[in-house]
């Protein structure tokens, strides 16, 4: 799902935009952002507030030309379970907290779970731009087999597709096995990569 205020996806370039919600974690973001620079691959990462106070030693991780960070919120709430001023003043702190984030990207916000109420979505749409997907990979679904969720994710790909994977405990095991094999199949049809801030009008 794609908002208004970001450019039409329906493109001829084989092009996709990867993104990583939930980071930093210990141990996928050392591993995962040495992977994507090896593979020259750019990415966009939701993180939230809480983890970036936790985890200021892997914030570094992020400092690349390839990657830029982004607001995911400081706790991962979800909307439609919460009163809008405790919703915005989470987005608000998660803000603060990412102020001196490498290549931190202000006007972007990703929702924990893609779930906003109306009310939360009118009054966020004034200070930044929200982002959702078209491909969502379920690397958190540990019952899940790798292999099953690698080739869904491939057939699922498309020139635009915005992909969203995860940085936490319950996608760790699976994102070490997909995402080598993804990146590899992505270099071999012939894909680029991008960072979401090239879609904001």
């Amino acid at each position: 799902m794609i908002i208004p205020s970001f450019k039409h996806l329906h493109y001829k370039e084989l092009k996709v935009y990867l993104t990583f919600d939930d980071g930093p974690h210990t141990p996928t973001t050392q591993w995962l952002t040495e992977l994507l620079i090896t593979h020259n691959c750019a990415a966009t990462f939701f993180l939230l507030g809480q983890n970036v106070t936790q985890h200021q030693e892997l914030m570094q991780c992020y400092n690349n030309p390839l990657f830029e960070t982004a607001n995911h919120g400081y706790a991962h709430l979800n909307g439609w379970k919460i009163n809008t001023t405790t919703y915005l003043n989470n987005y608000t702190q998660g803000n603060t907290s990412l102020a001196k984030a490498p290549n931190y990207v202000t006007n972007l916000f990703r929702a924990p779970y893609g779930k906003v109420l109306p009310a939360q979505y009118l009054k966020l749409k004034r200070h930044t731009h929200l982002v959702w997907w078209t491909v969502m990979a379920y690397d958190f679904m540990e019952n899940k087999k790798a292999e099953v969720l690698l080739e869904r994710l491939k057939r699922k790909t498309k020139a635009g597709s915005i992909i969203v994977l995860h940085e936490n405990d319950k996608a760790y095991q699976h994102i070490k096995a997909i995402l080598p094999s993804y990146l590899a199949w992505l270099a071999q049809q012939g894909y680029s990569t991008g960072k979401i801030s090239e879609l904001v009008c």
